[in-house]
């Protein structure tokens, strides 16, 4: 149902976006983040276009059929072992430059607060730079990753002899990264269903080596440039990757679960964590670039 009111010459709307808002959803925000020309925000983050599924609940602030501002989350099963947490994570934040500093956001996002604090979440999550803003909704930085050069990874994670002959480097989409991340034991559980979006993630590169399978995901436009963010499947295979980038791309990153000691020095925080019935966030806890929508 949507919600209406009289602002001045203003006809306020809030309502959920359906399938074709989509178009003004990707103009919206690409303008909003400033993507250069020729790169659009669903290229990113193809999750939010409703034409490809219900992943996300999505609401928009409207003057009359105009989308003035943006709000959305995600919910993801976050598995860790034999435990699982429940995880509303928070994206596409945006408002028009027009429209700015009417409290449009902040009107949309405790509406969507107020959905996800009805729901069994145990947290919200959300990754944006304005850290003062949404402190006042109850977000924090919490958790840890390690962000690592991969000449860094190689040096403590060294190859076999026989490891380290050439490799026969596939790339593209596979449908067997979506198989090995939907199999991977700690981690955002992702179903099949989810290859409608993935399969259309534009500015990830993927890379993989089979018989056994294993994969790497590199980049994602403005968020992770230059970062290993992804992988799976055997992890002989994934070291494989890993080492063959390390010679070939020195200036990589990969980003992964703050539990190597030896990697303390690239420690940095995880997110913009909000609990949702007051636990603590489990620290060994990581999630991969695909699960910050």
């Amino acid at each position: 149902m949507a919600e209406t009111e009289s602002l001045g010459d203003m006809v306020e709307t809030v309502r959920a976006l359906t399938s074709q808002d989509t178009p003004a959803l990707n103009d919206l925000v690409t303008r909003a983040f400033s993507y250069p020309t020729g790169q659009t925000y669903l290229d990113d983050f193809p999750i939010w276009d409703l034409r490809l599924g219900k992943f996300t609940e999505q609401l928009g602030l409207f003057d009359s059929n105009r989308l003035l501002s943006h709000v959305g989350y995600r919910r993801w099963n976050l598995r860790r072992g034999e435990s699982t947490f429940k995880i509303a994570a928070v994206g596409a934040v945006a408002t028009d430059a027009s429209a700015r500093g009417k409290g449009f956001a902040t009107k949309l996002l405790r509406q969507i607060l107020q959905k996800i604090d009805a729901e069994d979440f145990d947290f919200a999550l959300l990754w944006g730079s304005e850290h003062e803003f949404y402190k006042q909704f109850g977000f924090h930085l919490g958790g840890h990753q390690h962000r690592v050069p991969v000449t860094e990874w190689a040096k403590v994670n060294p190859l076999p002899n026989e490891a380290a002959r050439t490799i026969s480097l596939q790339s593209g989409w596979n449908q067997k990264i979506l198989d090995a991340m939907c199999a991977r034991k700690s981690s955002i559980q992702f179903t099949p269903n989810d290859h409608s979006w993935l399969e259309k993630q534009k500015t990830i590169h993927w890379f993989w080596l089979d018989n056994p399978f294993g994969f790497i995901g590199i980049g994602r436009g403005m968020d992770l440039p230059g970062i290993i963010h992804e992988y799976g499947g055997d992890q002989g295979q994934v070291a494989r990757l890993i080492h063959y980038f390390a010679k070939e791309l020195p200036d990589l990153q990969w980003i992964g679960p703050a539990t190597e000691a030896v990697f303390s020095q690239y420690v940095e925080n995880l997110a913009l964590i909000r609990p949702v019935h007051k636990k603590d966030w489990p620290e060994k806890i990581w999630i991969s670039g695909l699960g910050g929508v």
